[in-house]
């Protein structure tokens, strides 16, 4: 697995979920600027800033995790097909 600080490119599954999750971020924002200007409204922009950061780190993460799945995945079908030969020739060599 990569370091948490090493840049993952997004796959185009990612891409488009973190699209979607862009398009809904900016409505909040736009929502959230229709209040008057004070100290909470400035807290709301911040913490919608922070979700934005955590959302893309979870997409990251999901698009690691699958990858990994699919490699480890791949390691259990070679190995199983290794068996499954191995069984094969036991067979034809009795």
């Amino acid at each position: 697995m990569p370091s948490r600080f090493e840049f993952v490119k997004f796959n185009d599954e990612s891409k488009a979920a973190h699209s979607e999750f862009t398009e809904k971020f900016k409505q909040l924002e736009q929502d959230i600027l229709t209040i008057r200007s004070n100290p909470y409204r400035f807290e709301a922009m911040k913490s919608l800033e922070a979700c934005y950061m955590w959302v893309g780190k979870a997409i990251r993460q999901e698009q690691i995790q699958r990858s990994y799945d699919l490699k480890e995945q791949a390691k259990i079908d070679a190995e199983a097909q290794k068996g499954t030969a191995s069984a094969n020739d036991s067979q034809v060599q009795a």
